[in-house]
């Protein structure tokens, strides 16, 4: 088992005992008050999610200088330069990063470094590949080790930018899913015949979808809920909301809820 392999397994084990408890337990205060939720209700909420945050960035410092996962696996965290065990700081500042997981994983599997590894100067090994990792360090000349630090820093460019642009397109393909529903067609129309729309003088292939948010509210008070959907539509730099509500299996803009920013 290759040292990456190690630490992608040690890394989910560490995910698990970490976090998702503490997602459980978030779900398990909220998930009774979906229609209203009390401040201290919503305080305890986020106390549980600041703590698995926390948890999550100082475990490799709580659990005995290295992570459950690490520890399984006989991983530790050195300082590239000294290959000393690294110091708390570093361990704290590499560990911030793991958040941007997966595109983590993804820099892990193509430079065999994490992006938190790259910023705090660390490396995890085994004591094994930690001595191939010096015999290899020892080995390179510093203009091999210059060449490899950009071809490093290249691909976690790339890496970054086309996770950035999968991540759009897949956000505008969930957009662009909700023109066929029937609010969306009600908020186009009353779009297309609105008054601040004809001052812009815009066309209706200038029309954008860039928003689509639903939720169930209460109404008055009484137990009856009615569905409501806030639809962002982006014309000529102008952005425009506007509100639906399903009232009696009927959807209706609100005209009072309609904002026009």
């Amino acid at each position: 088992m290759n040292n990456a392999f190690k630490r992608i397994l040690a890394f989910l084990i560490d995910w698990n005992v970490s976090l998702f408890p503490f997602i459980l337990l978030f779900l398990a205060v909220l998930l009774p008050f979906q229609e209203s939720v009390s401040p201290l209700i919503a305080l305890f909420a986020a106390s549980i999610i600041v703590c698995a945050m926390l948890m999550f960035v100082l475990r490799d410092i709580i659990f005995k200088n290295s992570s459950i996962g690490k520890r399984i696996f006989g991983l530790n965290i050195y300082d590239k330069i000294t290959l000393q065990e690294a110091t708390k700081k570093q361990k704290i500042i590499r560990n911030l990063f793991l958040f941007l997981y997966p595109l983590d994983g993804i820099v892990l599997l193509i430079t065999g470094e994490t992006i938190g590894d790259r910023i705090a100067g660390t490396a995890v090994h085994t004591q094994y590949s930690l001595s191939l990792f010096k015999a290899s360090i020892s080995s390179e000349t510093p203009e091999y080790t210059k060449k490899k630090k950009y071809k490093n820093l290249f691909l976690v460019l790339v890496t970054v930018v086309c996770c950035l642009v999968a991540f759009i397109g897949f956000i505008q393909l969930s957009l662009n899913a909700q023109k066929d529903t029937e609010e969306y067609k009600l908020s186009y129309e009353y779009l297309i015949s609105s008054n601040s729309l004809k001052q812009l003088s815009a066309q209706e292939n200038d029309i954008r979808i860039n928003q689509y948010s639903s939720l169930t509210m209460i109404h008055n008070g009484d137990d009856a809920s009615i569905e409501t959907v806030k639809i962002g539509f982006l014309v000529s730099s102008e952005n425009f909301e506007i509100v639906c509500h399903n009232e009696n299996g009927a959807w209706q803009v609100c005209e009072d809820c309609t904002l026009f920013e």
